[in-house]
Parts: structure tokens; C-alpha cells; sequence
């Protein structure tokens, strides 16, 4: 291998590092279209605000002090007007209008989360690799946690 492969070796990972966004910069937004609202969370500090739709300026809520450190994924159920919030150690889910916590989930489970999705069962939890690893039911609030041999805790 040349000199100049060597070279370029070396610098791959730092030009390649030159276009991720930085992380203090990293901001996870949510669109509620009806209400004419943007959800906005700074993926670091674990803070949730509620802006008015194109007027970014314009305030609607803010979450109190988080029980989160940082946001991996939210998701809107518009039906129970609630606002699910995942961060590393659970789920917060807020009432979507004023961003008030109803209700803080503990994650019991072994694996990572990393996003949240809304389908017919409530709210799914999921690895980075896509695996299944627990649902809430949307309107009790109770989840189920599953490992590979299968659910392995409840929680009310």
C-alpha cells in the first residue's frame, strides 16, 4: 500500500465526520398538522416544546423538568391526544395539548430501545436492529416486555 493510501486511510473517518450533524445540534420534530403545532426535543437535553406551526418563536408548552436525560423518539397519539416520549431509561407519555406528564413507564427490559411507533395494539417499542421489544397498551397504559423466549414482565 502506497503512502498516499496510507494517507487517505487515516483521513477517511475524519472528512466522513465532517458531514454528521453534531449531536449537540440534533433536535427530534413532530408534526401535529391539525392543531397547526411542531413538537420539538433536543435529543441531548431531554426537554419537550410544543411551538406554533410556522412561528417557531411562538410557545405553546414546554415540559416540566424531564424525567428523561435525552429523547430517542416520540410519537403522537392523536386519538387519546397524548404525546409518547422515549428517553434511555423510559417512556413519558404527556397530554398533547399541554405537555402535562400523565404518566412515566419504567423500561424493564434488558435491550436498548430506540424508537416508539403507534399501531392497532398502542404504542410498540423497538431495538436499533428492529426488534420487538415491548408494547403499551394506549389506553390502560400497561406494557408488556418481551425477550427472545417471549414476554418476560407486566407492568401496570
Amino acid at each position: 500500500m502506497t503512502n498516499k493510501a496510507k494517507l487517505l486511510g487515516l483521513m477517511l473517518p475524519l472528512l466522513l465526520a465532517g458531514c454528521i450533524t453534531e449531536d449537540e445540534n440534533s433536535k427530534i420534530n413532530l408534526q401535529w398538522p391539525e392543531q397547526r403545532v411542531v413538537f420539538v426535543a433536543d435529543e441531548q437535553i431531554g426537554t419537550v416544546l410544543s411551538l406554533v406551526e410556522n412561528d417557531s418563536g411562538r410557545l405553546v408548552a414546554k415540559t416540566d423538568v424531564p424525567l428523561r436525560s435525552s429523547v430517542r423518539s416520540m410519537v403522537l397519539d392523536k386519538e387519546l391526544n397524548r404525546l409518547w416520549v422515549l428517553g434511555p431509561k423510559g417512556i413519558d407519555v404527556h397530554d398533547a395539548r399541554n405537555l402535562v406528564l400523565k404518566k412515566h413507564i419504567a423500561l424493564n427490559m434488558p435491550a436498548t430501545a430506540v424508537s416508539l411507533k403507534r399501531d392497532k395494539f398502542g404504542i410498540s417499542l423497538y431495538s436499533a436492529s428492529g426488534a420487538l421489544l415491548g408494547r403499551i397498551d394506549a389506553n390502560t397504559l400497561a406494557a408488556s416486555w418481551r425477550s427472545g423466549a417471549g414476554t418476560i414482565a407486566y407492568q401496570g
